[in-house]
């Protein structure tokens, strides 16, 4: 008899936990959730597959007077910060390789590799405050970063995809 009672005890509990589970004791993950990795030529020439979801890539920071751009050397997508910007180790540690890696008041001439996660928009999107809107090329689309996995100094001229990559895990 005992037996049974512990067994009924023990029944009730795991069934407790599951309808619990079940019923929203944990949110689950939506799509919107996940992250993709992809390239950036992926990006670029698969807009529509790719449009507001969240994305893995890597490449080299450019920027100058006019643009902020994740580069591979074939493709490139531009970067946006968010308003308020994200914050974390890995986003200073890029704010300031940047910085250094600046060639006069704007020009960083892709010395800095990095490995980002953000939302990527093809059409408009309340961002904080403001709206992003798809402008014309090259600015149909745009990688809002939520946040750096990984960067270090790894020049595009003497490095491989690779070997900046492992730069960056170092």
């Amino acid at each position: 008899m005992i037996e049974i009672i512990r067994s009924r005890a023990l029944f009730s509990t795991l069934a407790a936990l599951a309808l619990t589970a079940a019923c929203g004791g944990r949110p689950k993950a939506t799509a919107r959730d996940l992250v993709v990795p992809a390239s950036l030529c992926d990006l670029r020439n698969s807009r529509e597959r790719f449009g507001g979801k969240t994305v893995q890539v890597e490449g080299w920071i450019y920027t100058d007077i006019e643009r902020f751009l994740l580069s591979d050397g074939d493709c490139a997508v531009p970067l946006e910060n968010p308003d308020p910007k994200p914050t974390g180790l890995g986003m200073e540690q890029l704010d300031t390789l940047v910085e250094r890696a600046k060639m006069g008041t704007f020009n960083t001439g892709e010395e800095v590799f990095a490995v980002v996660v953000g939302r990527f928009l093809i059409e408009e999107t309340k961002v904080g405050n403001d709206v992003w809107k798809p402008g014309f090329s090259p600015s149909r689309s745009v990688l809002l970063i939520q946040r750096v996995v990984s960067s270090a100094v790894a020049p595009m001229t003497a490095n491989t995809k690779a070997a900046a990559r492992s730069k960056c895990q170092q």
